[in-house]
């Protein structure tokens, strides 16, 4: 996705095909069928460019700025109004808005809990949650960040949940439940 549009590659003809959208797409998500969603700022859309009307809102919650598909093959989408989970057998939605805050991305670990990371109405990061979606539990994890500010978060290869603040990188095991801090210095530097 781009400014006002999206487009997509095709590997054989070696180009791209350019469809226009309303707005800034801010995430996207490919489905088996070839069709994508795409979250922008009024909402999470489907794209299907084998459609005559490519384009069609599922979704008007604000600012739809992550989509991920579970392990179990749920959609989930990060809006600034909360967490929207899409089940695809019968295309309805649950939303969850009990964070206190817009949710920004969203990872899953290797306990397919889901982590979620919150931002206020500045979209400065500053929350982390764990979601562990078939119980519906919601923990706010603490972290250790002085000014509790999260940059970025990821998961690497091997399943740890990592957070980055602008002064250390935290590393939370969802095997063993324990976190290690790396402090870094004023360059990044470990």
């Amino acid at each position: 996705g781009t400014y006002n549009s999206v487009e997509l590659f095709d590997p054989i003809e070696k180009s791209f095909t350019h469809y226009p959208t309303q707005t800034i797409v801010l995430t996207m998500l490919e489905n088996d069928d070839g069709s994508f969603f795409l979250g922008w700022g009024d909402g999470l859309f489907v794209f299907d460019p084998k459609k005559e009307k490519k384009i069609y809102q599922v979704a008007d919650y604000y600012h739809a700025r992550s989509i991920i598909r579970d392990s179990q093959g749920i959609v989930w989408t990060a809006t600034l109004k909360g967490l929207l989970q899409l089940y695809s057998k019968n295309k309805a939605f649950n939303v969850y808005r009990q964070f206190g805050t817009g949710i920004g991305h969203i990872i899953e670990d290797a306990n397919n809990e889901i982590w979620l990371l919150g931002y206020n109405e500045y979209q400065v990061t500053h929350t982390l949650f764990r979601f562990n979606s078939p119980t519906g539990k919601i923990t706010r994890r603490t972290t250790n960040f002085p000014d509790s500010s999260i940059r970025a978060f990821f998961k690497d290869s091997i399943g740890n949940v990592r957070a980055l603040s602008p002064v250390q990188l935290e590393k939370n095991d969802p095997r063993t439940r324990k976190t290690q801090v790396i402090h870094l210095d004023s360059r990044g530097k470990i």
